[in-house]
């Protein structure tokens, strides 16, 4: 009787420190390359959204404050990464407008401009398209 008491001891007490092992760093989750860029570009402590292009190399990370349910078009600062090396290549920020993918390698900034004097036309009223492969902005159409 002693000798399945102490089997049974031994068995529980082998049991109970397995549940409690502490985990190691390979089991932890670390964040990619491009989540380390852009938190130490918008804020390790910001709010953010991401989006991926569709062969999921580039990906737009955007930091919104936390009036965006009563403001769902902006102020908020973005940036654009490269997935695999982490190289942020664009950074901006839009006070009244969206920023999407407007295909494979080409991001879409809307703005909704204010009052528009007549030296400001032509001017970036509209927002821009930039394309990632040759880091390059043009005026939307």
């Amino acid at each position: 009787m002693k000798t399945i008491v102490c089997l049974l001891s031994v068995l529980f007490l082998s049991a109970c420190s397995q549940t409690n092992r502490t985990v190691s760093s390979a089991d932890e989750t670390v964040p990619a390359t491009w989540e380390k860029s852009a938190a130490t570009r918008l804020g390790a402590d910001a709010k953010t959204e991401h989006m991926f292009n569709a062969d999921k190399s580039y990906v737009i990370v955007m930091s919104r404050g936390n009036w965006r349910d009563r403001m769902p078009t902006g102020p908020f600062r973005f940036v654009v990464a490269h997935v695999e090396s982490g190289e942020i290549i664009l950074e901006d920020s839009v006070v009244n407008g969206s920023v999407k993918w407007r295909d494979q390698h080409r991001v879409e900034l809307t703005s909704v401009p204010g009052i528009i004097s007549g030296e400001e036309q032509g001017s970036r009223l509209g927002g821009y398209i930039f394309d990632c492969r040759d880091k390059s902005k043009t005026a939307r159409t």
